[in-house]
C-alpha cells in the first residue's frame, strides 16, 4: 500500500500538509504552528520528544527554514532567558543549531542538545511542556528584533517555495 506512506510521521513535508494530515505530534504542534504564524518560518518535521518510565531521553524538536537573521534572532531570545533580569526562563537549555540539507541549502533545529540515550538530563515532560508555552511566548519577540532589519518576505518565500 503506497498511499499509506504519505502519512509517515516521520516523513519530512510542509506544515500545511503535515497539519492537514494529522502527523504533528500533539504536544510539540502549538510550537509548529507558531513558528509558521511567522512569515520568516517554515517548518519542515517535528517530534515531541520520546521517554522511558518517567524522563526524556530523546529531546523534542523542531525542523525548519529561515533566513539566517531570523535563527540568530530566535537563538539570541533564547539565550535572553539567561539573563537574570529576564521574566521569562526556560527550565532547560535550548539553542538553534544549522546544519545542511541534501541539496546544500541550510536547515535549523530547535531544541534541548543534552537530552539523549547517551548523555542523559533527567528532563521531565511537564518542564519541557512548559518550555515549549514560554518559547511560543518567545517567537514574537524575536522577529520583532528583525522589524528594521528585515529582508522581503516576498523573497524568502520565492526561494524556498521550490523546496
Amino acid at each position: 500500500m503506497m498511499a499509506g506512506k504519505t502519512n509517515f510521521k516521520g516523513m519530512p513535508r510542509p506544515y500545511a500538509e503535515a497539519k492537514a494530515l494529522g502527523v504533528i505530534d500533539a504536544r510539540i504542534a502549538p510550537l509548529v504552528e507558531a513558528m509558521n504564524q511567522i512569515p520568516l518560518i517554515q517548518t519542515v518535521a517535528s517530534c515531541e520528544g520520546h521517554r522511558d518510565w518517567f524522563f526524556l531521553y530523546l529531546p523534542p524538536y523542531v525542523l525548519f527554514r529561515t533566513t539566517l537573521e531570523m535563527a540568530g534572532a530566535i537563538e539570541k531570545t533564547l539565550r535572553s532567558c539567561d539573563d537574570a533580569i529576564s521574566s521569562v526562563c526556560l527550565n532547560y537549555y535550548w539553542e538553534v543549531a544549522a546544519t545542511f540539507d541534501e541539496s546544500g541549502k541550510l536547515k535549523y533545529t530547535l531544541t534541548i542538545p543534552g537530552i539523549s540515550s547517551r548523555h542523559p538530563i533527567k528532563a521531565t515532560r511537564a518542564k519541557v511542556d512548559r518550555d515549549i508555552q514560554r518559547i511560543i511566548e518567545l517567537l514574537p519577540k524575536a522577529y520583532e528584533q528583525l522589524n528594521d532589519h528585515i529582508p522581503s518576505h516576498d523573497s524568502f518565500s520565492e526561494q524556498n517555495k521550490h523546496d
